[in-house]
């Protein structure tokens, strides 16, 4: 999953605003942690609430400039969304240990952006990610007085690439709403915990290259003769990872290229015992038979092994959602039929 990426340096005297940002992806147990801490008189470390803010897999959180430059630089494909503070001087820093990070940096530099460090790390995300829908801004003072100072913000603004709505005044509440709203509506944050059960099974039998099909295939990003071939992909993936995983007792279905005849596997799963009426396999159901079935028969009639899509009954996107849900019922079945032979 891609997550939020919060860069702030002074996290313990900002606990109300993480809470009310984050506060959708915060599990109890965490929210309760940090408003235990606005009661405590010590309060605790940038650490601690670093790792307490971490551990919902969906926000991270750095407080000093190395890391956060670290993320920025090699890692900034990890992220779907960047909050960042413009002044993380606070929390002091090395320069030779941001030269050890960023060759380019060099004590010009340094001067250039020391207390406006967030500005940096922006300049560093130019042509790798989209500014104006993926970065914003904590400033303490209005956007006109911070771009007296950014030079370089204000000409990417100039050319459409970024814009003064993206710099969002921490004593604005208009403007905090509208981040939050921002961070509340993340599509494919929503879409990987609204179906979690469904990608981590898909993450952990079929790996990252499925599980990015079904996210892409979820978000309805794609035409529907992809979603149908993506259907059909992810389908004939459960039934080539549940053969690897039972070989021995399926015995042979591969054919003479060595290539494992994803048909021949679903008939073994569903074969029936007419003397005692029941799937020889015990992992299987009718709904699973039928769904089964419905999705290889519609996937290839109108996509995976269709010459012409164009047909006078069309797919509509009802029958894609109808066969996204059968699919799911798939992929929990395969999941639990995994388990049982772990």
């Amino acid at each position: 999953m891609k997550k939020i990426l919060y860069i702030e340096d002074e996290l313990s005297t900002n606990i109300p605003r993480i809470i009310n940002f984050f506060q959708k992806y915060l599990g109890l147990k965490q929210i309760k942690k940090l408003n235990e801490w606005l009661d405590d008189d010590f309060g605790p470390t940038n650490k601690e609430i670093e790792y307490c803010i971490n551990a919902s897999n969906v926000i991270e959180v750095s407080s000093k400039f190395s890391d956060a430059l670290e993320k920025v630089i090699l890692h900034y494909e990890d992220y779907c969304l960047f909050i960042v503070d413009r002044n993380l001087a606070d929390n002091d820093y090395h320069i030779d240990e941001i030269k050890s990070i960023d060759s380019n940096f060099s004590d010009e530099i340094h001067e250039r952006y020391y207390g406006r460090e967030g500005d940096y790390l922006f300049l560093r995300l130019f042509g790798k990610i989209d500014l104006l829908s993926q970065f914003y801004f904590l400033s303490a003072y209005p956007v006109e007085d911070e771009l007296r100072s950014a030079d370089e913000v204000r000409g990417l603004i100039d050319v459409n690439n970024f814009s003064r709505d993206n710099y969002i005044e921490k004593g604005n509440y208009s403007n905090i709403r509208k981040l939050q709203s921002i961070v509340d509506n993340i599509k494919s944050i929503s879409i990987e915990l609204e179906n979690k059960s469904y990608c981590d099974i898909i993450k952990r039998y079929c790996g990252d290259v499925k599980y990015n099909e079904l996210l892409a295939l979820l978000s309805n990003d794609e035409s529907t003769d992809n979603n149908l071939v993506t259907i059909r992909r992810l389908y004939e993936s459960l039934l080539t990872n549940y053969y690897l995983r039972n070989e021995i007792k399926i015995g042979n279905k591969r054919d003479d290229s060595d290539y494992i005849q994803c048909g021949e596997v679903f008939k073994w799963i569903i074969k029936w015992d007419r003397n005692s009426k029941e799937y020889i396999n015990v992992n299987c159901n009718p709904i699973f038979e039928k769904f089964g079935n419905c999705i290889y028969m519609l996937t290839s009639m109108y996509g995976a092994h269709s010459q012409n899509s164009a047909t006078d009954n069309p797919v509509t996107d009802d029958s894609i959602d109808a066969l996204i849900s059968m699919l799911k019922y798939i992929i929990i079945w395969f999941g639990d039929a995994m388990k049982d032979s772990d």
